[in-house]
C-alpha cells in the first residue's frame, strides 16, 4: 500500500509559513523544503486556504496563518485536505455479528 503523505506536507506547510512569515514564501520555496513539485504545494495552500486556516492570494508569495498556530488541530488539517468525512475505515468482510 502507498502511503498519502499530504498530512505531514500540510503541517510542514503550515509550520514553514509560521516560522519562515517575513522570508520567500513561494510555492516553490516551500516545496523545497519538502522535496515536492510546487503544484502539489499550491493544491495544499489551496485547501488549507478553503478551510480557512491559510491566507493566500495566487501569484503573491506572501501568506500567512488565518488563525493561531496554537487554535489549528492535526484534526483541523485533516479535515482540510481530505475527501472523505472519515478516518477509518471497517473491512467490509468483517462479519457484523463479532
Amino acid at each position: 500500500m502507498k502511503h498519502s503523505y499530504k498530512l505531514s506536507d500540510a503541517i510542514h506547510i503550515l509550520t514553514y509559513v509560521d516560522i519562515y512569515k517575513n522570508d520567500d514564501l513561494s510555492s516553490a520555496r516551500i516545496a523545497a523544503s519538502i522535496e515536492a513539485n510546487a503544484s502539489v504545494v499550491r493544491n495544499l495552500m489551496s485547501k488549507l486556504k478553503k478551510a480557512g486556516l491559510l491566507n493566500n492570494q495566487p501569484g503573491v508569495a506572501r501568506a500567512s496563518l488565518a488563525k493561531p498556530a496554537s487554535e489549528i488541530s492535526v484534526l483541523d488539517v485533516y479535515r482540510a485536505i481530505t475527501s472523505t468525512a472519515s478516518l477509518l475505515h471497517v473491512d467490509p468482510k468483517t462479519n457484523p455479528n463479532c
